[in-house]
């Protein structure tokens, strides 16, 4: 993947985390990280037709979620 086309995945990963984060907000709902992969993971099982770079998109988010989980047992 190039770069350029590695940014466009990323910030579109960030902006589903956090519309996802927003949506779990706007009904009460106290999320974490956890919880937002979640989501994306069930969503990505719904994702069947849609073109690979929205899948990798989401899998993105997924594995950027798992790391800041990891990280944050570091300290």
């Amino acid at each position: 993947m190039n770069n350029n086309k590695g940014n466009i995945h990323y910030g579109e990963a960030c902006q589903i985390i956090g519309e996802i984060a927003l949506s779990f907000a706007m009904n009460g709902v106290e999320s974490n990280k956890t919880m937002i992969a979640e989501r994306l993971r069930d969503e990505l099982k719904f994702m069947k037709h849609q073109n690979s770079n929205s899948k990798q998109t989401m899998l993105l988010a997924i594995q950027l979620l798992e790391e800041a989980k990891e990280n944050e047992s570091i300290f």
